[in-house]
């Protein structure tokens, strides 16, 4: 999620592992921020998913965004970039904005397949308006501002 658009679906037909994270980066990610010119000042935020945080797929994110990732075991690897709080979920858009938007629309018609269910949620990815996503992404600038004026300690509550 950018603050202009929401990049993907990207369906699997198995569980991710680390390889096919990497090509799901690979194929499917990078060539869309390249595309975008994304590569040169935007940041990239991921989840701390064991597929997501191997060796090989820090180094292809380094590759690209140098120290502006927030990942965990980035740091650690790198000694660049952001370690991510785990157990953050209102720090992260598509947790506190896209997953209950995206359930909420979806379910108004109760898809019965998994086609009309993948078909449903490129439906509503794609109608996802724009100023929705600017505003989801200030409100997550503004919480990463209140945490910095917390000293990464605990907020009681966020202001969306």
């Amino acid at each position: 999620m950018t603050a202009t658009k929401i990049i993907g679906p990207s369906f699997f037909d198995s569980n991710i592992d680390s390889e096919s994270y990497g090509k799901l980066l690979k194929d499917f990610f990078l060539p869309r921020v390249f595309d975008e010119g994304w590569n040169k000042d935007h940041f990239f935020q991921q989840d701390g998913a064991a597929p997501h945080v191997t060796r090989e797929n820090l180094e292809l994110l380094k590759g690209v965004f140098g120290e502006r990732v927030f990942s965990r075991k980035y740091p650690d690897n790198f000694d660049i970039g952001i370690a991510w709080p785990p157990y953050s979920p209102d720090l992260s858009p598509l947790d506190f904005f896209l997953w209950g938007y995206l359930k909420d629309k979806i379910f108004e018609n109760a898809p019965k397949t998994i086609e009309s269910l993948s078909e449903a949620i490129v439906e509503v990815l794609e109608s996802v308006p724009a100023v929705s996503c600017g505003r989801t992404i200030a409100s997550f600038e503004k919480r990463l501002r209140y945490l910095v004026t917390a000293g990464g300690g605990y907020i009681e509550n966020i202001p969306s």
